[in-house]
């Protein structure tokens, strides 16, 4: 093997290689020191961006808080508007009654008979009543409007007949009605039941 002499490198050559060498070292400072800085930085700012969306989100859920808290307040108190008040589910059956037969004597329809219904499956912790005999529109318009007093009762079931129909408007003239309704009960120990479930397992 024959060995070439070699040519001493010229100034432009030199300042090449040494630019070169340089470049080499800036890009091995880069990766070794400025690159993990910079990546460090990167993630604090991050982690700085998602504390203040936390912050922000909190402050929000503080500032709610006491409109909750009034929403709460009366939810309490209207909480008797939505169920019968009794120790016993007995007893709330007894004044469901008592009600219905007050509301239907009211409206002058005494010979329409209000009967305690048994207990339900689908509705769990509510008493059940019926309404049922003659009545005229009036008195059927009357006594619905009635029912929206509070405690609010829940209409499960209406029925009517007449024959043989009218052939003209008539609201002195009875026809035979048949109501259904429901209301959950509360006591000091037990919260009523929730009227959205009872109405979703029917």
């Amino acid at each position: 093997m024959i060995a070439l002499p070699q040519r001493p490198l010229s100034a432009r050559e030199r300042r090449l290689v040494a630019a070169g060498l340089l470049l080499l070292a800036l890009a091995a400072g880069w990766s070794l020191l400025l690159h993990p800085v910079l990546e460090g930085m990167a993630e604090r700012a991050e982690r700085r961006e998602l504390l203040l969306r936390e912050r922000e989100r909190s402050q929000r859920l503080l500032a709610g808080l006491a409109s909750w808290r009034a929403a709460a307040e009366r939810q309490r108190q209207s909480a008797g508007d939505f169920a019968l008040q009794a120790p016993t589910p007995a007893l709330a059956a007894e004044a469901l009654l008592v009600r219905l037969r007050d509301l239907v004597a009211a409206q002058g329809a005494g010979t329409a008979a209000v009967t305690a219904l048994d207990a339900d499956d689908r509705w769990p912790g509510w008493v059940r009543a019926r309404i049922e005999g003659p009545l005229t529109e009036a008195q059927l318009t009357a006594l619905l409007h009635q029912l929206e007093a509070p405690p609010h009762l829940v209409l499960t079931d209406l029925a009517i007949s007449a024959s043989p129909l009218p052939t003209a408007p008539d609201q002195s003239r009875p026809v035979e009605v048949r109501l259904d309704l429901a209301a959950p009960v509360a006591s000091a120990n037990a919260p009523a039941a929730d009227p959205a479930t009872a109405m979703e397992g029917r």
